[in-house]
């Protein structure tokens, strides 16, 4: 009796499934199979979704592992889509960058929105440390506050004042037409505080363009500045 030959075996096989691969029943679409998560990417998640401000050494110590360790699992993340790392602008030079939770990465480790304030995952983070830092201050402050049939991202009272923040990580058109929503609602003064400083040359530009003038007082600047120095520097 000849040897079985098991790589000419397995060639033929190689072959036959590159003729005839395998297909779903009629009627089925194949679906991918979903990714389970590891417990890492689970506390990661929640430790983002808990503190998504924090550098990347402080949470590393706070889960117990590595610098390198935990950006392996962030890039782990990426990678599945569960988590985006967004760029924001700082104004001496560089950037930092803050994790994003996905829809899908919420899923994942069976999270939800946080309830407050509008948008996805990072925008209701910022509005809400908004919001928190300008109370600190001793500032009357709300998130989605309403004035006049009009929402804004964040508002508080200065004064007999509300000045309205609107917290811009998307489009240039978009916060644009905030700003005029806000000053239509009866703000006096208006901060756009914007992801990047190429949004807020295109802001610049969409506004003159427009020869929009606007009533009161309007500031753009970056959210960064907000950002850094309230956290010791810790976002990256």
């Amino acid at each position: 009796m000849a040897p079985v030959d098991l790589i000419l075996i397995a060639q033929a096989r190689k072959e036959i499934l590159a003729r005839y691969p395998a297909r779903p029943p009629v009627g089925l679409q194949a679906k991918p199979m979903p990714q389970a998560a590891k417990d890492r990417d689970l506390l990661a998640l929640a430790s983002i979704y808990a503190k998504p401000l924090l550098g990347v050494s402080v949470r590393a110590a706070t889960l117990e592992m590595t610098d390198m360790m935990l950006r392996r699992t962030l890039g782990a993340l990426e990678a599945r889509d569960w988590l985006r790392m967004e760029h924001f602008s700082k104004s001496t030079r560089g950037y930092i960058r803050l994790p994003n939770i996905t829809e899908d990465g919420l899923r994942a480790a069976n999270l939800e929105l946080p309830e407050e304030g509008s948008g996805g995952f990072l925008h209701r983070k910022l509005q809400a440390f908004l919001r928190d830092k300008f109370a600190s201050l001793g500032h009357k402050a709300g998130i989605e506050v309403l004035r006049n049939g009009k929402h804004v991202d964040v508002a508080f009272l200065e004064g007999e004042n509300w000045i309205a923040l609107e917290c811009g990580l998307s489009s240039a058109q978009g916060e644009v037409s905030n700003i005029v929503k806000d000053f239509a609602a009866g703000f006096s003064t208006v901060r756009a505080l914007l992801r990047e400083t190429g949004m807020i040359r295109r802001v610049e530009g969409l506004l003159e363009e427009q020869q929009y003038k606007p009533p009161g007082v309007l500031k753009l600047e970056l959210i960064s500045d907000y950002l850094v120095p309230e956290n010791n520097n810790e976002a990256e």
